[in-house]
């Protein structure tokens, strides 16, 4: 399946069942003509927009966190927040990414600096150019793409459900049941906006054993253009790795 933000929420805060899961999944039932129609039609109308606001909620047990997103072609900005407190930013701007964390984990192991290194640049925002060998799985992560594919059903058993309104918007589901490994099955269900196409909210269940993990999204202002900020007094990632 995906990476989320490359899979640094992982790394920061639960670690996801489902982000473990294979893309050669089995499927439990056949789907419908339909519904891989409808699904086809969604993915054209995601690339044409070319742009969203998310916010994305991963819950295990107890513990949750959650990743705001705006992301579009050359442009992008999310943070991964857990207990109320960022603990992860990244910025794309162009083709330079950057990185601010809390966590030493991520840093070693997302950018590859050992673990004296990563000490020293916890808390900082970190800068990183094409050239760097990071830049480009990072950069692949802060897209339309990376923001949806764990929540597209399988179309080899997707079925439509009746359609319904959230937020006043005429949606119909197409969800999926599916078993990515032999342990682990999942439940996905996107919400697609009759009129547009376009996602306007998903979820994903995933049970392994006894973990089972639930996500939600919500996807608005498709299309709109993304502006983000440099952030000020950037460390480049080549003064801190040796």
């Amino acid at each position: 399946m995906r990476n989320r933000l490359l899979p640094l929420a992982g790394l920061v805060a639960v670690g996801l069942v489902a982000a473990s899961c294979s893309s050669s999944s089995s499927s439990n039932s056949a789907g419908s003509p339909a519904a891989a129609s409808l699904l086809s039609a969604t993915q054209s109308a995601v690339q044409k927009a070319g742009s969203v606001s998310f916010i994305d909620v991963t819950t295990i047990g107890k513990r949750s966190e959650t990743l705001t997103g705006h992301v579009g072609t050359s442009q992008a900005e999310e943070v991964l927040t857990v207990a109320k407190s960022p603990v992860l930013q990244v910025r794309l701007i162009g083709t330079t990414v950057y990185i601010e964390t809390t966590a030493s984990s991520v840093l070693q192991s997302a950018l590859g600096l050992t673990a004296s290194e990563a000490a020293g640049a916890v808390g900082e925002w970190i800068e990183l150019l094409p050239s760097d060998s990071p830049t480009a799985a990072i950069a692949q992560s802060l897209t339309v793409n990376a923001a949806l594919n764990i929540y597209y059903p399988k179309s080899s058993s997707a079925t439509e459900l009746p359609a319904k309104s959230i937020a006043g918007v005429t949606v119909i589901p197409v969800t999926s049941n599916s078993a990515p490994n032999k342990t682990t099955t999942e439940t996905t269900t996107l919400f697609v906006q009759k009129s547009t196409k376009l996602p306007v909210a998903a979820s994903l269940v995933a049970v392994s054993g006894k973990t089972t993990e639930k996500k939600r999204a919500v996807f608005t202002s498709w299309g709109q253009a993304i502006s983000v900020v440099a952030p000020a007094n950037a460390v480049l990632f080549s003064t801190i790795k040796g």
